[in-house]
This record gives C-alpha cells, structure tokens and sequence, in this order.
C-alpha cells in the first residue's frame, strides 16, 4: 500500500517515496545537505528536514493516536463519522486477514500501515534517528498556511449565488447530518490522514511508477497524469452534490497533490487536517 524509497541519482533532488523526481541538468548542491562524518545526512535546512520520515512520523503520530482514540470513544450509534479512505485500507486487509482466520486483527491497521510505512522509509534510508528541535513546531506552521488558500476557495465558492448546500458539502457532512464536537474533530483528522495516504502517496505513486517506469512515457506526462487522476478520484470520492463542491475538491486535489509533490507527505496530511479543522470549527454545532 506504500511505496518505499528509490536511491535517487545525482541529478535528482528529491528523497523518499513521497517525492516524484524531478529531473536537473546540475548536480545536487551538497552545501544544502552537510554530510555527517558517518556518511548520514546531517539535519540540513528545514525544507530537507520536513520531507524526511522521522519528522513526517513525529509530527503525524498525535493525529493518528487521536484518530484512533476517538474511533474507540465514539460509538458507532452516536453519529459517528467513518473516512471512506480509512474504511477502504480497512477492508482490504480486514479480508486479507480473514482468509487465514485473523480477520480481528485488521482493526487499526490503517494507522499500523502509515507508521510501518514511514518506519521501513526511515530505515531504508539509513537516515539519523534524530531530529532538530524547531522541526516539528515548524511543520505546524507551514501546514497552517498551507491550508488558507483552500480554506479561502472553499469560502469564496460557498458564496456563489444557487450553490446553497455548499457549504456542508465542503466541509464533509450532509446538511442534515448533527454530529458531535468530537466526531467533527475526529473526521477532520481522519480525512486529512488517511485521504492523503490514499490519494496522494500511494495513487500518486501508483500511477508514476506505471506511466514512467513500465509504460516508459516521459516524466512530465507521468507527473501531470498522476495528479490528475488523483484529483478527479479525490473530487468523485466525495460524492460532491453540485458544481461549486465538484470545482472546489478538483481545485483541492489539485492544490495537496502540488503540496506533496514539492513539500512532501507531511506537510500535504498537516495542511489537509489544519484545512479541516477551519471548516469543523466553523460549522460547529451551536447551542450545544
């Protein structure tokens, strides 16, 4: 479900899984990057720092505990929120399980598969198991600006004249729908986690690796064609009810795939989640 790290040649600039390479005609510039005397990168500057595993799993690992205390808090009966991308990892491995009498044991396992994932990058990687202390509080920074430019399309298209249920379409919930505070909050996580795993990482990926490497098509059209089948997946799988929510996920889709291709995994699930925690909030219940 995850793809793991290539070894990236000298002309690409890129590190990891989560990065589709993006090819230079000039050698990386190994200033940025200060090799440690163990041939290890060394921590390099913040844009470096942020892409590699270890910062995605600290920064990510809150939000997936989260994630997962709130499935077993709130119960199935209380108007609980499922994550189609959560379900679907789900019932993969759920069947895979049962065929050999374990099918228990795939509850969890998306939250089990993203920290694998990241654990198997990190050691494939060979990278330090240490990290810069301002990392991590950077990353919340970053993804909290990220997220406004959608926070603002999402504003803007929830004004547009006959466009009434917009709003709540954006926002992930049906407009009749009266879920809990802590259900709200538990989708925001949920979704921005496990969409971008989903659709980012792993469709992404996917379909760059047919394209470019089996099909040998050029890596521009890889590239261009990954992200936008991502996006037109990432828009039909919420199901958008007119066409101000079809434009809004398209634009979004668009907008986390361009996060993941240059910033990285992380900071695509921080500005995804910092995206729907604005919305949540703002359409929390009022009067209790």
């Amino acid at each position: 479900m995850c793809s793991l790290p290539r070894h990236p040649s000298a002309h690409e600039r890129v590190e990891g899984p989560d990065a589709i390479r993006f090819e230079s005609s000039e050698p990386v510039n190994q200033s940025t990057e200060t090799l440690a005397g163990d041939g290890h990168p060394a921590e390099g500057p913040y844009w470096a720092r942020s892409r590699r595993p270890l910062a995605i799993l600290i920064f990510l690992l809150p939000f997936v505990l989260f994630y997962e205390l709130s499935l077993l808090l709130i119960p199935m009966s209380s108007g609980r929120l499922d994550i189609v991308a959560y379900q679907g990892i789900e019932r993969i491995f759920g069947t895979l399980f049962g065929v050999v009498g374990l099918a228990d044991a795939g509850m969890a396992i998306p939250a089990i598969l993203l920290v694998v994932c990241l654990l198997a990058w990190h050691v494939m990687a060979r990278h330090p198991w240490r990290l810069d202390g301002p990392t991590v509080p950077l990353m919340w920074l970053e993804s909290s600006l990220v997220a406004v430019p959608v926070v603002v399309l999402g504003f803007v298209i929830s004004l547009t004249p006959a466009m009434n249920t917009v709003g709540e379409e954006i926002a992930g919930m049906a407009p009749e729908a009266h879920p809990g505070i802590l259900s709200l909050l538990s989708m925001a996580v949920g979704a921005g986690l496990y969409e971008e795993l989903i659709f980012r990482w792993v469709l992404i990926a996917m379909v760059h690796t047919l394209l470019a490497d089996l099909l040998k098509f050029s890596n521009r059209t890889a590239i261009v064609s990954a992200v936008l089948l991502s996006s037109f997946l990432f828009t039909y799988a919420h199901h958008p009810g007119d066409l101000g929510a079809v434009a809004f996920y398209f634009l979004a889709g668009l907008w986390f795939s361009a996060l993941y291709l240059i910033r990285g995994f992380g900071i695509a699930a921080g500005g995804h989640i910092a995206y729907d925690l604005v919305w949540v909030t703002w359409n929390l219940p009022q009067g209790g």
